[in-house]
């Protein structure tokens, strides 16, 4: 990205097309997970989603959190090692990984596994809601 407008409108078209929606909280009345959450196998589109968190939305890095999807035949600390050091997010904050099962003995599950990018907090997601509403009209 050559600036923060380009970094702008990249990060809302990726958060608006991998990005988690607003989720209603089961447990109580009219409450909501403001949780910003993108999901992803691709290094170079988490990287421009991670300098859009940071430059744009100007989350703290202490308050990122990474989580790996894995399946069976991947080295899970491998993984997390090369998700940190694609991201910068320290392997300290990565939450506790999923661990899937194939699906059908034919596919072949992506070698870097896959990354989710989140952070949460009401004030950070209704700033992205508005890039994207501004963004993608």
């Amino acid at each position: 990205m050559r600036n923060r407008r380009e970094l702008t409108l990249a990060g809302a078209v990726l958060y608006a097309c991998e990005g988690t929606k607003l989720r209603k909280d089961t447990r109580g009345k009219n409450t909501y997970y403001y949780a910003v959450e993108f999901t992803n196998a691709n290094p170079k589109l988490a990287r421009i989603f991670m300098r859009f968190l940071l430059e744009i939305l100007d989350v703290d890095l202490p308050r990122i959190k990474g989580q790996i999807f894995f399946y069976p035949d991947h080295n899970e600390e491998k993984l997390r090692e090369f998700w940190s050091s694609e991201t910068g997010i320290p392997i300290r904050q990565f939450q506790k990984s999923i661990s899937l099962k194939a699906k059908n003995p034919k596919y072949r599950p992506n070698p870097n596994g896959v990354l989710k990018i989140r952070t949460q907090d009401k004030e950070t997601f209704l700033r992205l809601q508005c890039i994207i509403e501004t963004v993608v009209r």
